[in-house]
């Protein structure tokens, strides 16, 4: 389900609009049938086509906390002063394949939720969480995931430890440089890709259309409508 969504998001965000609200919820499928939709756009961002982010910081933070990238939980993200991109979003969709991973067996959602996911519900503090999540993410617990969701987890894992610098913060580094740079979009979609191929799964063909030159592309749209 959520390679269906990625390609529509992406090309969402490419053209100004930003969901930034992705959860286990907002990611639906008709039964019987393979096609997903992301749904619930209320509280999206808009912007203007070919900017990386929204112009201005949501001070009214927004998002499902489960889900929700480490960098909005922890210092201006959590006050809301932190602007929103592309890499915020696609680490809530990972976010969410961990819970299916640990929380998700034949099609249903386990009822109670297990340890530690049902500390990440949203009345817990914000820093609990974000420690939480670390310690979930650098211990790769196999034996916290179900049985149908054995053989992808490690994806999702190595896609976050790849995201986590070394302060245990979020950021996108180029390890080739002596500072912090800010990846491109598409890069952050191709490291995704790739941890996911090299672990043997299959892509669905409209993700093949992501490539550099599409992406921009999409960013230097204008919409004449």
């Amino acid at each position: 389900m959520l390679t269906h969504t990625l390609p529509g998001h992406a090309l969402l965000w490419a053209l100004g609009i930003g969901h930034c609200d992705i959860s286990l919820r907002n990611l639906m499928r008709k039964p019987g049938s393979t096609i997903a939709v992301l749904n619930d756009f209320d509280l999206a961002s808009r912007f203007n086509p070919g900017e990386a982010t929204p112009t201005q910081p949501g001070f009214e933070r927004i998002g499902t906390k489960p889900f929700m990238a480490l960098e909005l939980l922890n210092g201006p993200g959590r006050s809301g002063r932190l602007l929103r991109r592309y890499r915020h979003d696609l680490e809530s969709f990972v976010w969410v394949l961990v819970w299916v991973c640990g929380c998700v067996q034949d099609n249903h959602e386990l009822d109670p939720i297990p340890q530690p996911f049902s500390t990440w519900i949203d009345d817990a503090p914000d820093m609990k969480v974000v420690v939480q999540k670390i310690v979930y993410c650098f211990r790769e617990p196999k034996t916290q995931w179900t049985a149908d969701y054995m053989n992808i987890g490690s994806t999702a894992i190595r896609f976050l430890r790849q995201l986590s610098a070394k302060q245990h913060h979020i950021y996108c580094l180029e390890e080739d440089v002596g500072e912090h740079v800010e990846k491109s979009d598409i890069s952050h979609l191709r490291d995704l890709i790739g941890i996911a191929e090299s672990k043997g799964l299959t892509l669905p063909q409209g993700m093949l259309w992501i490539n550099e030159s599409g992406w921009n592309t999409l960013r230097r749209f204008k919409g004449s409508t």
